[in-house]
């Protein structure tokens, strides 16, 4: 392949290097000489003429520039992205022929099945890889650059309990058997959930050493997550708990305690007062996301609430807060966005009905 390349009478002098070839004459055939045997020099064997997919393309940009470089919990959502999102969809497509119209395809199959959010994250990962193939010279346009991600449709499907939903689910996770004990060992973890508003990876690395009860504040600057045990023998789990640091400046912050969030505090430390962390298991240790998630989905079910996931306590704590009244900045804030038009674009709908309930109260006659 090289070889015939190389015999085109327009193409002076080309200078080989390790990874790539280029001429002195830069026309757009020339350039896409270039690109084509810089691709073979990099993944092909001399007598491999096979073009490189785009799946083979990111699966290398995945393990060898990506691994390390971002946390743990990152690189998994990352390569679950990668490899149900993205590789279906466009990962057969040579990558030196993947065009903006196979990136707005893939964009339009994946909303028959997923979030915006699951469909920004693919498509933000193969804009990143495509610019990195840019930076190397084994692509000379990013066709990603010319695709437009559709805008966010979603917010009106944030879920959030009214008061009546609020008192039913109370009642229940804290409810106590006939010898006065808790039904739910960590149920007043969701109340403190509820009335804070911070996010569960961040409520599970909680020490009682973040809490200051005298000032009634509480400090963030952690989460825990479940990832991939990636030095894994045979016989060792496939998954292990990782602490780790806000994601962002914003995540690290003080959330002031209302009454309701002390007292649920305070019931936590009657349960867990000896072990250094709030919401440990009955052994001390980290209490797992998806053990929380099961406690939680057992209380819906008997108070008679709708099935939801427990990010509907953050989001009906914020919800509360725009009702309130509360400032934009001051909500963003306590939430730990990371900036305030994040907040704007996660509750405009709650902000919209603010907005009529303030028209509404003016007399205009």
């Amino acid at each position: 392949m090289i070889q015939k390349l190389l015999m085109d009478e327009s193409i002076k002098q080309f200078t080989l290097t390790k990874n790539e070839i280029r001429s002195d004459i830069k026309s757009g055939n020339i350039r896409n000489i270039e690109m084509n045997i810089s691709l073979k020099i990099v993944y092909a064997d001399s007598d491999d003429e096979e073009e490189v997919t785009f799946e083979n393309y990111i699966n290398d940009w995945l393990y060898d520039v990506k691994m390390g470089k971002i946390k743990p919990t990152s690189f998994d959502r990352l390569e679950n992205t990668v490899k149900y999102q993205v590789v279906p969809y466009i990962g057969g497509i040579a990558i030196n022929r993947l065009c903006s119209h196979d990136i707005e395809g893939m964009i339009q199959e994946l909303k028959e099945d997923y979030s915006y959010s699951t469909i920004k994250k693919a498509f933000e990962a193969v804009k990143a890889c495509l610019k990195y193939a840019k930076q190397r010279n084994i692509i000379y346009n990013n066709p990603a650059e010319l695709v437009e991600l559709p805008k966010n449709n979603e917010a009106l499907k944030i879920k959030f309990w009214s008061d009546y939903e609020m008192s039913l689910f109370k009642n229940e996770a804290l409810r106590t058997d006939e010898y006065g004990m808790y039904v739910y060992r960590l149920g007043a973890a969701f109340i403190f959930l509820l009335s804070t508003g911070i996010r569960v990876g961040e409520a599970l690395a909680l020490k009682w050493s973040d809490i200051d009860f005298e000032k009634s504040i509480v400090h963030i600057n952690k989460n825990v997550a479940l990832v991939k045990n990636r030095d894994a023998q045979k016989n060792d789990k496939r998954y292990v708990v990782v602490e780790q640091t806000a994601k962002t400046r914003s995540g690290i912050r003080i959330v002031p305690l209302n009454n309701l969030a002390v007292s649920s505090l305070e019931k936590l430390k009657k349960i867990n007062g000896n072990f250094e962390f709030v919401l440990a298991n009955s052994k001390g240790g980290y209490t797992l996301h998806k053990n929380l998630d099961r406690v939680f989905k057992n209380i819906l079910e008997n108070c008679g609430l709708e099935k939801t996931g427990i990010h509907t306590l953050r989001h009906t704590f914020a919800s509360k807060l725009f009702r309130s009244g509360t400032d934009l900045k001051i909500i963003s804030e306590i939430l730990g966005h990371s900036d305030i038009q994040v907040t704007s674009d996660i509750y405009v709908h709650v902000m919209q009905e603010q907005k009529m309930s303030a028209v509404n109260l003016v007399d205009f006659l």
